[in-house]
């Protein structure tokens, strides 16, 4: 159905922008809804008659910087996506208007996942996995998964995705949501988009909400999703408990991650018993938040060029967490 939706929304038929529209949207994924049925017929018949079951390659419609259309597959537009995510790596708003500027709002359902987000499984983390299996109830829960962050090596593994989704580690999300996480994305690149227009050219913070008020009425309402809070600082804690199993001495970025969290972790207590508050945001303006982040991103830098391997635990885990905020 994603798929379908997809070749859909590309063809323009259902408006420019169908995610800002409710009956756009609605009839768009009713309609990919039906012709996804009308597929598993088909495939069901030809699995009758025919020794292989014919795939297909749903595609999708681009318009090029001369106005014209040309057909890709949707493969095409989802590696196109994982080439510029990595480009941007712990940057995701960069990296879905980057995309979005190449290929337009309308295909973005191709880097939309089918079912709820979840960290995505390597072949070195599947092999760890099956070594250790006891290990998957602590360190591979739904919400803070750490193992593929320790075990980076290798490609996507098939299995490792398999299996979240046989655990319901990762569950398939209904019409209704991917319609709305499609809202919700192009809504927010809108968003930063407005904000790159005001930092270009000097508009006034007037100019700003003008620009944010229209756009809220155009989707009726600024969309939101159903965040998961604390997610960051589930998964960071789990890479300090990780650290002391005997198991976790094989990641290839133990010594990296074992320096990093250690600092990490005397930069909370040393704000805690500063009593600047219980739980301390490391993003915070206050001096000394401000004192322990610097230093514990250019320590991130640091351990990176030493070892690029660490790179998707700090990004993943602990990027967001050292992001300065207005607090």
């Amino acid at each position: 159905m994603l798929d379908w939706a997809g070749y859909l929304a590309s063809t323009q038929d259902y408006g420019d922008n169908p995610f800002a529209n409710d009956a756009a949207r609605t009839k768009l994924f009713a309609d990919a809804e039906g012709m996804s049925r009308w597929t598993g017929l088909f495939t069901a018949l030809f699995q009758s008659i025919a020794p292989a079951t014919p795939s297909q390659e749903v595609l999708a419609a681009v318009k090029t910087p001369e106005g014209k259309y040309s057909f890709v597959s949707q493969t095409v537009l989802y590696k196109a996506w994982d080439e510029i995510s990595r480009a941007n790596p712990g940057n995701y708003p960069e990296a879905v208007a980057q995309f979005m500027d190449k290929f337009g709002k309308e295909n973005i359902l191709p880097i939309i996942s089918g079912s709820t987000k979840s960290i995505t499984g390597t072949e070195d983390a599947w092999s760890f996995l099956n070594k250790n299996p006891q290990m998957a109830d602590k360190y591979a829960t739904k919400d803070a998964d750490v193992i593929p962050y320790f075990f980076p090596g290798g490609e996507a593994a098939v299995s490792y995705y398999n299996w979240q989704s046989a655990t319901s580690r990762r569950e398939k999300l209904s019409t209704e949501e991917i319609a709305a996480a499609a809202e919700e994305l192009v809504y927010k690149s809108e968003l930063a988009q407005i904000g790159r227009e005001q930092a270009d050219n000097t508009y006034s913070d007037v100019w700003y909400t003008q620009q944010v008020i229209a756009l809220n009425k155009a989707y009726g309402n600024a969309p939101t999703s159903n965040v998961i809070t604390g997610r960051q600082e589930a998964r960071a804690a789990n890479v300090g408990k990780a650290l002391k199993e005997e198991a976790f001495k094989m990641s290839p970025i133990y010594s990296e991650v074992k320096e990093f969290y250690a600092a990490y972790d005397n930069a909370i207590k040393q704000l805690q018993d500063a009593r600047v508050t219980p739980n301390p945001d490391l993003g915070s303006s206050f001096w000394l938040n401000t004192k322990y982040r610097e230093e514990l991103q250019t320590l991130g830098n640091k351990l990176m060029l030493d070892n690029p391997a660490f790179s998707r635990m700090y990004y993943s885990v602990f990027a967001n967490l050292l992001k300065k905020t207005d607090k």
